[in-house]
């Protein structure tokens, strides 16, 4: 999960944000990711929003 969350760019919407990592072949697979409905968005933008890179949590 840090690469992923470290990927992210500073302020990018997490829709932007998998936009931009599922562009990468091994993480193809998160493209699928935005036509899900069973991913609570809001928790993971709460996640990100607390995320402490150094303390990778």
């Amino acid at each position: 999960m840090s690469f992923v969350a470290g990927s992210c760019e500073s302020g990018a919407s997490i829709e932007d944000s998998i936009v931009t990592l599922s562009k990468k072949p091994e993480l193809a697979w998160m493209a699928q990711l935005r036509t899900r409905n069973d991913v609570e968005w809001n928790a993971v933008k709460a996640k990100l929003e607390n995320w402490d890179d150094e303390a990778g949590h």
